[in-house]
């Protein structure tokens, strides 16, 4: 296995020969720079087969500490800054690491405008800067409260189950291990999560100091926001006494973290593909009745509305992540209104828009309410119109906008249909008549 992981990076590398830039002469990294992003490259021995790091460091003074680390293991490492990530130049540049690592120096308000790209990264990610992960941020975790433990003195890590990360690790007593400073930021356990804790302070301290995610599934119940690829939690410590402490693991925790590293980096996974389902679930209105009935496969509807509606309240739910826009009030004080509501899928290409054409009833000597109902509007070659009985045995006359009658019915059922694919595209206008009661609305044949 590692002689293939080994082989694909060779490949990978060798491919990213034909797009790199020369950055500095004296840079030896200048072949690894990628395109896109502001590179700060140091210079060093490139081994041909080594993992390649992107380390996100808004200050690469504080995360040199990190850096030197990782290099001394081997790793070629590239420090940059992207932000935001967004333009999928940027993106495609991180995606070809094997490993991203947000280093503690990142600014989580930095991040969270491009949650969803960071989220959607197909590489693994190591978040180190904690009060990046909370729900407001890259809504790791379903919490927005994260205390800062400033007190002076050590943390101490609990293993809460067995891992090879943990095999050179020597532990105090039983699964305890001096773990770092106190942390500036710390995710409270009680914020739950559909991640696998390793590391929690100790066993009577809710809170996370090491979470594993896997890709496709949600941070926690209820979100959307999912990883693409493997992430890590790690969280590394505090600043004290007004210092800021670069790495201030412990020795223990620091084999920890090089060997999360290691696993992240040479682990084979799968990637999540998003969704392509931008389906609905359901759609509801709190006034009159849909017609025809919702069904996911059809995508316009009318509703008639009670005399006297001005407003109407669309309700659509989908039963994945596809983002839905449209819902909320519709205005139909002037007799009619449209709702357009518009899903688009996980994966941001495939999509689906869903129209409801209003009608609010009229009132017919002070008792009775008459509409007309006209599905699809607009129309292509049939067309369904529901009358009710107030106009059975009238008729039913559709005019261009010139005044022209180019088609008239008997209304012989209280719904009808239409044949109009011998019409010319444009706007008509549809008149039902019978008796005293008159209904009249707009038609769109495209």
């Amino acid at each position: 296995m590692k002689t293939l992981i080994h082989r694909n990076r060779m490949i990978r590398y060798a491919l990213l020969s034909s797009v790199l830039i020369l950055f500095q002469i004296q840079v030896i990294l200048a072949a690894y720079l990628l395109p896109g992003i502001s590179e700060n490259a140091d210079a060093y021995g490139v081994n041909p087969v080594s993992p390649l790091i992107m380390f996100i460091s808004k200050d690469t003074t504080f995360d040199s500490t990190a850096v030197a680390m990782l290099k001394d293991e081997g790793y070629t490492v590239v420090t940059t800054y992207p932000s935001p990530l967004n333009t999928q130049n940027m993106i495609d540049s991180l995606n070809k690491a094997d490993l991203v690592i947000v280093g503690r120096s990142s600014t989580s308000g930095d991040l969270a405008p491009c949650k969803t790209a960071w989220n959607g990264l197909k590489v693994p990610l190591m978040l180190m800067s904690q009060h990046s992960s909370a729900r407001d941020k890259l809504g790791w975790f379903n919490s927005v409260n994260v205390p800062h433990l400033t007190t002076p003195g050590k943390i101490y890590g609990y293993r809460t189950q067995n891992d090879t990360i943990f095999h050179d690790v020597n532990f105090l007593s039983g699964d305890t291990m001096e773990w770092s400073e106190k942390p500036e930021d710390v995710i409270l356990v009680d914020a739950a999560t559909n991640g696998n804790v390793l590391v929690r302070m100790d066993s009577s301290i809710n809170a996370l100091l090491m979470v594993r995610f896997e890709p496709g599934i949600p941070f926690y119940e209820g979100t959307c926001d999912k990883p693409y690829a493997p992430r890590t939690y790690f969280a590394t410590g505090l600043n004290t006494g007004g210092i800021l402490h670069p790495l201030p693991l412990s020795a223990e925790a620091k084999k920890v973290w090089l060997a999360e590293v290691r696993r992240m980096t040479d682990t084979p996974f799968t990637p999540y593909n998003p969704s392509a389902d931008a389906d609905l679930t359901s759609l509801v209105i709190d006034k009159g009745n849909l017609m025809p009935e919702f069904n996911p496969g059809i995508f316009d509807y009318g509703a008639e509305l009670p005399s006297g509606t001005t407003a109407v309240m669309v309700t659509a739910t989908t039963g994945n992540c596809s983002a839905v826009t449209g819902n909320g009030t519709i205005d139909v004080s002037s007799g009619s209104g449209v709702a357009t509501i518009t899903t688009k899928a996980e994966d941001g290409i495939h999509m689906n828009t869903f129209t409801i054409n209003f009608q609010v009833a009229t009132q017919i000597n002070g008792t009775e309410s008459v509409t007309i109902q006209m599905v699809p509007n607009p129309a292509h070659s049939m067309l369904e119109v529901k009358l009710g009985r107030t106009f059975l045995g009238g008729g039913i006359t559709l005019f261009n906008m010139t005044g022209e009658k180019v088609l008239q019915k008997t209304v012989s059922a209280e719904t009808l249909r239409l044949d109009i694919s011998g019409l010319n595209p444009g706007v008509y206008i549809v008149t039902a008549a019978h008796k005293k009661a008159t209904a009249t609305q707009k038609l769109e044949i495209k």
